[in-house]
């Protein structure tokens, strides 16, 4: 695959400045170039890039009239390779709720990340967090007053 990232560097599209083929490439390196950090939770998952993908022209196609500044491209599906149909541009927020290491909470009947349960609830992030890690009921978790639990002696 080495020459595949090669590659990268001899295309002649007049775009390499362009923010779209900033995330193009990372997207490429993280799922393709072991020395690369996030390479481990992509590459090394079995995380791939769908071949039309392999060249710039075509994810430009796909993907380049949707982009805003600010974005980053995001998998809907966590486990799922890189493709039109498993992809989106997603701000910061939107990214977090997608994370696999996302916590999560039951919230009205629905399965939601902790973070959003935040803002609908307006109870800070780091108390939910704590309650849900520490298995507190949900009566326990949406309380808005502070819970004290004694610590169980063995």
């Amino acid at each position: 695959m080495r020459t595949f990232l090669t590659q990268i560097k001899h295309s002649k599209h007049g775009m390499s400045h362009n923010p779209v083929y900033k995330r193009w490439v990372n997207m490429l390196h993280r799922c393709y170039n072991p020395k690369r950090e996030k390479y481990a939770r992509y590459g090394a998952r079995g995380i791939k890039v769908c071949r039309s993908w392999h060249t710039f022209e075509n994810f430009y196609n796909d993907m380049g009239a949707s982009y805003k500044d600010g974005l980053t491209l995001d998998r809907i599906d966590n486990n799922g390779d890189y493709c039109p149909e498993n992809c989106k541009w997603a701000n910061a927020a939107e990214q977090t709720r997608n994370r696999s290491n996302s916590l999560s909470f039951i919230y009205k009947g629905e399965l939601l990340p902790v973070i959003e349960i935040s803002h609908l609830t307006g109870i800070p992030y780091r108390t939910l967090a704590y309650r849900v890690s520490k298995g507190f009921t949900a009566e326990e978790v949406y309380s808005l007053k502070p819970i004290r639990r004694k610590l169980q002696t063995a």
